[in-house]
């Protein structure tokens, strides 16, 4: 390579230099480079000019999931069925023994001191009997509108009941919501009504009723009179010790209180010849006859709340 080199720089001097070509060696004369394995070998290799290779641009594919197939159980246990274990039979009792026992009850006469002082009592010994369902036919009576409630089923369930009270009154007959009290007495009961204008019925044993209005003035009325009851007895006081001390008939036919007064909230509605009541801490209805408005009549009991 060296000798080569050395050739070609010889030749280009005598060209420079103005030498004659014949002093030239010819091509023949020229050595022949002669290079090794090793030589060519150790030749460089140039790397190839890197040609950009543009990258498909790759659009996802929607993969798809397989439905998991569901393999049926060969094999099927069926569910136990519950059979469940009667109980004892229980035999309804006839109604017409209930209403038996709910009638004793209602009408047994217990011993005056049987309550204890200050214990509620049961209300007094029916009087009258007036059914606690409505008959099953329409009531004779000509009124264009019956009372509500539990008063609408005493009204229908007896017609001849319907004749001593009348038709309600009102236009529309509306019931009227009053503080009330009552008190048991050894042959009868004094009931009480705010009113206006207050009144005092008291109700007898044997099933008449006398009505007094309400003159109790607690500034210039004493509360009772002082006279000590009997025991096991109580003395009325405020406007039921009035109308009590006042009329000798009331105190004779009454007698003593055997419990103290209750008060509490009723439900009452006007006819034209009377009243229905129904006070809570009693249960039960009292209708109240009085003919013509008078303030003499008589009155019964029904075991039917409003």
């Amino acid at each position: 390579m060296k000798r080569l080199l050395l050739c070609l720089i010889t030749l280009l001097s005598a060209a420079c230099s103005g030498t004659q070509n014949e002093n030239l060696p010819t091509v023949a004369q020229l050595p022949t480079a002669t290079f090794t394995a090793t030589q060519v070998a150790a030749r460089p290799t140039l790397p190839p000019t890197w040609t950009p290779t543009a990258t498909p641009t790759v659009t996802p594919s929607l993969t798809i999931t397989p439905t998991p197939t569901v393999t049926p159980s060969l094999t099927i246990t069926p569910t136990p069925t519950y059979t469940p274990t009667p109980g004892p039979t229980v035999t309804p009792q006839p109604r017409a023994v209930v209403s038996l026992l709910e009638l004793a009850l209602q009408a047994t006469v217990l011993p005056p001191d049987f309550f204890g002082n200050g214990a509620a009592p049961p209300p007094p010994t029916l009087s009258g009997n007036v059914p606690t369902t409505p008959a099953a036919s329409v009531p004779t009576t000509n009124c264009s509108i019956l009372p509500a409630g539990g008063f609408g089923i005493i009204f229908a369930g007896d017609t001849a009941l319907q004749a001593l009270l009348g038709c309600p009154t009102g236009n529309p007959p509306v019931t009227t919501t009053m503080s009330a009290a009552y008190q048991l007495f050894e042959r009868g009961t004094m009931l009480w009504l705010q009113g206006p204008p207050s009144m005092i019925y008291v109700l007898y044993q044997d099933g008449t009723l006398q009505r007094y209005p309400d003159t109790y003035d607690a500034n210039s009325d004493p509360v009772s009179s002082g006279q000590p009851p009997p025991p096991g007895k109580f003395e009325p006081v405020r406007g039921f010790g009035k109308v009590w001390r006042t009329y000798d008939i009331v105190r004779s036919q009454i007698g003593w209180g055997i419990v103290q007064e209750i008060g509490g909230t009723a439900t009452v509605q006007a006819f034209a010849n009377g009243y229905m009541v129904y006070m809570d801490v009693r249960g039960d209805t009292v209708i109240l006859i009085l003919p013509s408005g008078g303030d003499t009549g008589s009155w019964r009991s029904v075991p039917q709340r409003f």
